[in-house]
């Protein structure tokens, strides 16, 4: 991923929808400083971990992103499902969009959900609804509509 600037929107599972507001040098690390754009919260990232956020898509791949949604991927096949637990909590920071919606995928086709996995879906798709909302300057209800209404009844906030 290429630098990120200040100024630049960006999206995380952990803060959903912030701005980069300063780049700061602390005891010789880089960290990104987030403002979430609700303004109530300040974010600090270091540079390196570059992976647990991404830029705000472009309403284009966002359209994209959603189309994606309801089509089915071939299940990925787990030993068991403490192993797949396990892998969808490690797998739910990586915020590349492929990932993102790759996760959401595979957990809308799993049929014997857990609790866990399913408190991962949601995370998922609200982060997507937050996501959705800022880029098409929508409140959090029209986005959560426009997301669920991509799901093919598959799921529902």
């Amino acid at each position: 991923m290429p630098k990120l600037e200040i100024g630049q929107e960006v999206v995380s599972i952990n803060f959903g929808v912030g701005v980069i507001t300063e780049i700061k040098d602390m005891s010789g690390a880089e960290f990104y400083i987030i403002e979430s754009s609700q303004g109530r919260s300040t974010t600090m990232i270091p540079t390196v971990k570059e992976d647990a956020f991404r830029p705000l898509s472009s309403p284009t791949e966002l359209e994209e992103t959603l189309d994606r949604l309801s089509q089915d991927r071939e299940l990925r096949q787990f030993d068991s499902k403490k192993d797949r637990i396990n892998f969808f909590k490690s797998n739910i920071q990586k915020q590349d969009i492929d990932t993102f919606v790759d996760n959401i995928q595979q957990l809308l086709q799993i049929t014997d959900k857990g609790s866990a996995e399913s408190k991962y879906l949601e995370m998922l798709l609200e982060n997507l609804s937050v996501e959705v909302g800022a880029v098409f300057n929508e409140d959090i209800n029209q986005a959560k509509e426009r997301v669920n209404s991509c799901l093919d009844g598959k799921f529902s906030f």
